[in-house]
């Protein structure tokens, strides 16, 4: 029994206009609402010009691509600018990376810790173990080297 699954039927969070999802649309709409409320006053007519590019901004920077939001990728390469500007002194960002106190740590590699080998425990020989035939034995067999002898504790 096989199920055939139609290509038209989306999730939930899916709907919405042109592609962007509803939650999108309604987050947009209410930036865009909170700048004309808050700026109406002072701005008058132009807060409405204001809201629309902020309606706009919200639906770009909330595109999500691979699963993280636009704003939040931006913040992401950000960091790592700073990151880098933190290792090179020559760099125009250098300052500023002082000034936030952005440690380099975590860029400098060290090949040798990444790419050595583990350390490994020291592994016992088989003539230091003592072997026991049951639970109630007092007396241990011991493992030899050779073949030919055998020795009782």
């Amino acid at each position: 029994m096989t199920i055939s699954l139609r290509s038209n039927v989306t999730r939930r969070d899916e709907k919405g206009m042109f592609g962007i999802p509803f939650k999108r649309l309604i987050a947009a709409g209410v930036s865009g609402g909170m700048v004309i409320a808050t700026l109406q006053n002072v701005l008058g007519t132009a807060s409405l010009g204001l809201a629309a590019v902020t309606v706009i901004l919200a639906l770009i920077l909330t595109a999500s691509r691979g699963g993280i939001p636009a704003w939040r990728r931006s913040l992401y390469g950000l960091q790592a600018q700073f990151l880098m500007a933190a290792t090179r002194p020559e760099s125009m960002l250098h300052p500023l990376a002082r000034l936030f106190n952005v440690s380099s740590d975590g860029v400098i590699l060290n090949g040798a810790e990444l790419f050595g080998a583990k350390e490994t425990k020291a592994l016992t020989h088989a003539s230091e173990w003592v072997v026991y035939s049951s639970p109630q034995d007092d007396l241990g067999m011991t493992l030899v080297e050779s073949p030919t002898g055998s020795a009782q504790r």
